[in-house]
Parts: C-alpha cells; structure tokens; sequence
C-alpha cells in the first residue's frame, strides 16, 4: 500500500508530466506567407529564457521572439520576411524549466513566392538598369524567380502586348523592341503566373530606345582624324562620315568648308580625302591622334613641321576612285587605315561617350548654321538630326543613307585669316583659337541647350558644359561639330 500511495504522489509532480507545444502552422503546410509571424502555444507558462534557447529554426533566420505576460504564447516575426519557396523546420528541443520538463517538438513549412522580374539584360548579356538607353532592335531579356507559366504571361511594350521567345526552362523570355521609336519605353508585366499557380507581381519598368546604325568597323586604339572636303562640286556625297565618333565642319578659304571626321572604330572606306589646314592640326593635338591627309600647302606644311603631329600623307592604303573627278577621288579603306594608323604607335585614347543627362532645354526641332549654309531637321522617329547644307542633304554613299547626327554642337570661337596661302595665288588660309574657350550650344533629342567649351590646355580634349556649370557627355554615336566664329 505504501507503494501505492508512492505512485499516487508522484503522478502529480509537475515535471512528470511534460507540458506540450502547438505551432500556429500545420507541419508540412504549404505556399505559407513570407511575412507570416510564428505563434508557439504551451499548454502551461514557460520560462521566457528557457524556450528562446530551446528553439531553433532553419534556415537561420533573423527575427525577434515575443512573449504576452501570461508565458504560454510566443510569437516569431522575421525581421525581413521567409525566403520565397524555401523549406524551414522548427525544432523546440525538450527542457526543464522551474515549472517542469516541456516536451519537444519539430515542423516543418514551405514558403510560398511571389513570381516577379528579377532583372533585365541587353543582347550582350549586360544587365540594364531602369532608365538606362538601350539599342533599338536589341531584344532585351527578363529573368524570373520562378518556373512562368508562357500561356497564363502577359507582356507589353508601351501598352502594346508582345510575344516574348521564352527559354526552354522557362524561367527567362527575350522582348522584342523592334519598330520602337528613339525615346522613352515602357516595358510591363501586366499579369502572370508560374507554374506552380502562384500570381506574379505586376511590374513596370523604364528603358530608354536609343536608335542604332550597325557599320562593321575595324578598331584603332587612338583617334584617327580624316581630311575631308566638303564642297558642292564633286566632294558629296562622302563615304564613312556615319562612322565616326565626332565631325569638324569648320570654314576654309573661299567661303567653302571642310570636315575632320575622328574615328576610333573605322568603316571599310573612307574618303574622298584632301588636304589638311591649321585647324585639324590643333584638333589633332587636343584627341591625342593621328591626322590623315592628302597634302599640304607649302605654307601649312611649314606650319606642321615647326609644331608636329602626328600624320600620314597619301600612301599605301590610299586609293583613287576612278569613278569620280580628281581632286576628290583619293580614299583610304579601314583596313588600310589600320595598317598605316599600326605604324604610328600611339598610346591608347578614348573619345568619353555616355548618356548625356539633360533637363529642361528648348524647342530644338530644326535651326540653322548659316557660316556653313546648313539647315538641321530632328527626326523623332530615330532621335537623331539631318543634316541640308548648300540645298544637298548630307548622305554617306557607303550606306546609302542619310548621315543622322546623334547630336549637334555648334562651338563659337575666334576664327582669324592665316598668311598661308591655301589655295591659288592669293587666298589666305584661316585658323580658329581652340586652346582656351567659348560659348557653346547643344541640340539632342529635338531640343535645345545653352552653354560653354573649354580646353585644359592645348592638348586637352575640348569639355563641353551646360549652362548651370554641369559636364555634358556625348552621346554614343556620330557627334556633328559646327566651329565657327563669334566666340
């Protein structure tokens, strides 16, 4: 009986018998919320201390445990939600505390996801950030979080819808932007599901189409600057001019301008080429380069030759067209200019080209440069400018097509007359000041902007500023440069 009676006692020692814990989630519960907060219930009080060490939950998760007065309730928040369609288990291992022994548990859960855009990518590969530019015609590539479901996914393009190549596991899809104006686009994901069910986020996001000319080209490390005429009686239309990083229009003698076109990517042909004049030699100095050209007066190759820079006159790799009237039938081919540009051995230097970012501006839809009889006419349709001069539109024979500046500048300097006899008996040459600076005026994307240009020194690429002091950067593709006077 006195074992009996030992029994009895016993049954009703607290720590005997083990309290229990329930979990606010069913073990195995599925698509659970990423912000879903854990409650963990006791059967009796428990010593807050005591459970926060007893429990563990993995993955490891950052969050805070809280506990109402009455012991027997806690509640797990994480600090910045599940991970999307991950497995965690909770494990209360057992232990004692001063009410007793509590009972240990486990469970496990799955997380649900929410199906979004993870990121964006040129044809390249290049992640693209929003509002960055990107080709026209380049297909761009959203990467998902989860398996999408093609049939039930829906994408546009400036509230057009598209259809997208998907991949074949599903998780990417390439959006075409053929026939997409230069300008501001909008791509959207207006509704989706994955595979598993789940609604995807509705998504938006902002690139900005930046029209493209694809010109195979052969690299040169450093600037080449090319002497190109420009007169209205055999010089036009030009060949190559599309491809160059920047164009120098400048005045020469009897009223009729010149071009220096600078290259660090040049076409398979270029031309025709003429002589050289003061002004490409200071632009070449300032672009660290290489001047190519047919000849000189003797005038200006005394001038060269007393102030040096690099340059190559007509030779291997030049070439005459006899399809056109001398003087303007000399050409050079890319490969040519490679080969000639090889021997020269340069340090490597880049014309800076990036996005300009422009506020404001002013109705810069079509103006003239009356120094050099052009008319400028902007085209939405590809961002770019036309360009009228002397009642011809300015072509580039190579392609058959239009030259399309991407911007204007229109550089106002001093332009003087030079005692270099250029042309003839008696007509004087001309020089412009390009080592200090000027006033300036920019037209890109059908609008208009004051400001200045400078040059550290007689050797600095020229810097181009707004009106509020703020660096303008050229755009990628041809920059047309009008240098003329008044500055």
């Amino acid at each position: 009986m006195g074992a009996a009676l030992l029994l009895a006692s016993a049954c009703d020692v607290p720590f005997l018998t083990p309290a229990s814990a329930e979990l606010s989630l069913k073990d195995g519960q599925v698509d659970v919320r990423l912000d879903q907060p854990l409650v963990l219930r006791l059967s009796r009080a428990v010593a807050f201390n005591a459970l926060a060490k007893a429990l563990l939950i993995m993955p490891a998760t950052d969050g805070s445990l809280e506990s109402p007065p009455d012991g027997r309730s806690f509640t797990f928040r994480p600090t910045r939600g599940w991970l999307e369609l991950t497995e965690y288990h909770v494990y209360l291992a057992g232990f004692y505390d001063s009410g007793g022994s509590v009972a240990g548990r486990s469970w496990t859960f799955l997380t649900t996801i929410t199906p979004r855009v993870m990121s964006v990518a040129n044809a390249a590969g290049t992640v693209v950030a929003e509002g960055d530019e990107v080709d026209e015609a380049s297909p761009l590539t959203l990467t998902f979080n989860s398996r999408m479901n093609p049939a039930a996914t829906t994408l546009t393009v400036n509230g057009t819808n598209v259809e997208p190549t998907w991949s074949a596991d599903h998780y990417s899809a390439s959006v075409p932007t053929d026939g997409l104006p230069a300008g501001a686009a909008e791509l959207a994901l207006v509704s989706g599901r994955d595979d598993l069910g789940h609604d995807a986020a509705v998504w938006k996001f902002a690139v900005t189409v930046a029209f493209s000319i694809r010109i195979p080209t052969t690299h040169i490390g450093f600037p080449v600057l090319i002497q190109v005429p420009n007169d209205g009686y055999g010089a036009r239309p030009q060949a190559g001019l599309q491809a160059a990083d920047m164009v120098f229009e400048y005045l020469t003698e009897g009223d009729i301008t010149r071009l220096t076109a600078l290259y660090t990517d040049v076409p398979s042909v270029v031309g025709p080429i003429r002589s050289g004049r003061r002004i490409s030699f200071r632009l070449t100095r300032h672009y660290h380069g290489t001047l190519f050209l047919s000849g000189l007066s003797n005038d200006a190759n005394s001038v060269l030759w007393s102030d040096p820079v690099p340059a190559i006159f007509e030779t291997g790799g030049f070439y005459r067209d006899r399809s056109r009237y001398a003087p303007n039938n000399l050409f050079i081919s890319g490969d040519g200019v490679a080969y000639l540009a090889g021997g020269v051995r340069l340090p490597d230097f880049a014309v800076t080209k990036a996005r300009p970012k422009l506020s404001g501006g002013s109705d810069g839809g079509a103006f003239d440069v009356a120094e050099h009889h052009s008319s400028y006419r902007y085209d939405a349709a590809t961002g770019t400018y036309g360009k009228v001069e002397d009642g011809q539109q300015i072509m580039d024979v190579g392609l058959g097509q239009p030259v399309r500046a991407f911007m204007v500048v229109v550089m106002h300097t001093r332009e003087f007359l030079v005692p270099d006899i250029e042309s003839g008996c008696c007509t004087h040459g001309r020089d412009f000041d390009l080592d200090f600076g000027g006033t300036a005026e920019f037209w890109y994307r059908g609008l208009h902007y004051g400001g200045t240009w400078s040059a550290a020194d007689r050797s600095s690429p020229f810097v181009f500023k707004l009106s509020d002091g703020s660096e303008l950067t050229l755009p990628k593709g041809l920059v047309w440069v009008d240098v003329v006077g008044g500055g």
